[in-house]
């Protein structure tokens, strides 16, 4: 893994040729001489640093003189010093070495830009190297915390890879992303834990049971109301659109329209964690927490109300809202309440 390690940093390591594979450290190390300019990113080249330097910038769209500056060579001074093969990433500093109470070669690998190189590309990039030497990677382990987008990327990169759809719930996306990359493989790794910025459910509300959210809803207080239920509602439907889609991806005659039904999948998982939220923020008695649609809602019903009132042809007579106790209350709590609480279980 020494020999691994400087090819997945951005640093890279000395260009050999001859006699690489499968070891690269006994090829002849390449150097620089004096009508000889070779790329390091390539097999070119050319006769003058100039020349190079133009070749690497068209062709490789980098900056020969920045790249050698970051490693201490003087650019009018390069004559018989080694030429730096690139390495597969940027943004990724590596060292390798062998661990000899484990028996085992270990890279050590920080990422300093996540969002340029993400963990899951550097990590089968070095399981790709290790299979050229015949070496298997027995697993990987994140030392601190990692950003939670940064898990939620690679998530998605392996379902991906699965053909599997990534309209999951968020913790499935995870967990995906931990068992593929092999993270219990060498210590314990607890997602509460280890994992920054996860998402959690915020207040009471969404950590009761449907039975409780509807004892909360019955209750002679203003919240939660028809805001809470809304969001709930459209979070359910938008789940149950994540299910069909989720359940057609991976279909033999829908094998054509996977990133379709992936990305309708996605959109509404993104649905369904967007309504949800909001019946948190509802339970408090204040019109600042409603939803706009849920107060048009009510001011076009109000209106349709006053006017049927209004209106001879279209008026009735109040309805009346009493009913002998434990009659038609009761006839609907056997209805209804069952498939309430089957949801809980």
């Amino acid at each position: 893994m020494r020999t691994t390690s400087p090819t997945l940093r951005e640093r890279g390591r000395h260009k050999r040729s001859g006699n690489v594979a499968p070891f690269y450290y006994k090829g002849e190390t390449v150097v620089f001489g004096k009508d000889s300019f070779p790329c390091g990113a390539c097999d070119h080249v050319a006769k003058t640093w100039e020349a190079l330097s133009a070749h690497y910038r068209d062709d490789h769209g980098r900056d020969l003189a920045a790249r050698y500056s970051a490693l201490g060579y003087p650019a009018e001074a390069v004559a018989g010093r080694p030429v730096y093969a690139d390495g597969r990433f940027s943004h990724v500093k590596a060292v390798g070495w062998v661990v000899d109470k484990y028996r085992r070669a270990q890279i050590s690998i920080n990422l300093t830009d996540f969002k340029v190189t993400p963990a899951h590309a550097v990590l089968e990039a070095a399981r790709e190297e290790a299979a050229l030497r015949g070496i298997a990677v027995t697993g990987s382990e994140i030392v601190g915390v990692v950003p939670f987008d940064a898990m939620l990327e690679s998530g998605r990169y392996y379902l991906r890879r699965m053909h599997k759809s990534t309209g999951l719930p968020v913790g499935d996306v995870i967990e995906t992303a931990v068992q593929a990359m092999g993270l219990r493989d060498v210590a314990p790794f607890e997602t509460e834990k280890k994992v920054l910025g996860l998402p959690r459910p915020a207040g009471d509300l969404v950590r009761k049971t449907v039975g409780e959210f509807v004892d909360e809803v019955s209750r002679d207080t203003p919240a939660p109301g028809g805001g809470s239920i809304a969001a709930l509602s459209g979070s359910i439907g938008a789940a149950l659109a994540a299910m069909v889609a989720n359940l057609t991806v991976g279909k033999a005659e829908f094998g054509g329209r996977y990133e379709e039904l992936d990305a309708l999948a996605a959109r509404a998982q993104d649905t369904r964690t967007s309504c949800w939220p909001r019946s948190t923020r509802t339970r408090r008695p204040s019109t600042a927490s409603w939803t706009p649609c849920a107060c048009r809602r009510t001011r076009r019903t109000r209106r349709a109300r006053a006017a049927r009132r209004s209106s001879p042809a279209t008026s009735m007579p109040p309805r009346s809202h009493w009913r002998p106790p434990g009659s038609a209350a009761r006839h609907s709590n056997c209805a209804c309440w069952p498939r309430a609480a089957a949801m809980t279980s």
